[in-house]
């Protein structure tokens, strides 16, 4: 089957993340209905919610890059969907971002505080790191119910999202560059997921 219920690690193999969040399917009553992600992460509200919170700093916007692209497929999938970011105000983009915005000084990493009250507040029903998180960041999503999206670009973020805490926490995990350039998943990687029956 296309797509899998049980899947953690997912990669794009070369497909842009707006048609991996852009597919959608029609149920028996002809209606549009939230494709599988919607669907594996359990969200039931009319107005979806949405934070991202990508790595950010005054350089790189490779994070931010792979963010907008997903929350504008959102988007478009949904019209009336609540987007939000928190990014870093030194970022060069933290004051152009087509979505509400809430500027903080330092990566979103790096403020847990900041992080876990806005995610208290919002109450979003999907939460996308990308290369960015804390343990105390996911605990709090699980927290208010909310599904978690993990993207890695960096074997040290990988590798944070295949310890066993971090695959407890997180619903899925993308990794963001196809295996000739990121490596195919290892045996301690296949093993864990096997273990995690994922």
């Amino acid at each position: 089957r296309g797509h899998s219920r049980d899947r953690y690690a997912r990669r794009c193999r070369g497909r842009p993340y707006a048609a991996l969040v852009a597919s959608s399917r029609r149920s028996g009553r002809g209606d549009d209905q939230p494709d599988w992600h919607a669907e594996q992460l359990r969200v039931v509200s009319p107005v979806y919610r949405f934070l991202f919170l990508p790595v950010s700093a005054a350089r790189g916007t490779g994070e931010y890059a792979r963010a907008l692209e997903i929350a504008s497929a959102a988007l478009a999938r949904w019209p009336d969907a609540d987007i939000r970011f928190m990014v870093s105000r030194e970022a060069p983009y933290a004051r152009s971002v087509p979505f509400k915005t809430i500027l903080l000084e330092r990566s979103s990493t790096l403020q847990p505080r900041e992080v876990a009250e806005t995610l208290r507040e919002f109450r979003p029903q999907i939460v996308v790191f990308d290369n960015a998180g804390r343990t105390t960041q996911l605990r709090v999503a699980r927290e208010i119910d909310a599904r978690v999206l993990y993207v890695s670009s960096r074997p040290r973020q990988r590798g944070k999202a295949f310890r066993w805490r971090g695959m407890r926490l997180i619903d899925e995990h993308w990794i963001a560059y196809p295996a000739l350039l990121a490596g195919s998943l290892s045996r301690a990687e296949r093993f864990k997921l096997l273990v995690m029956r994922r």
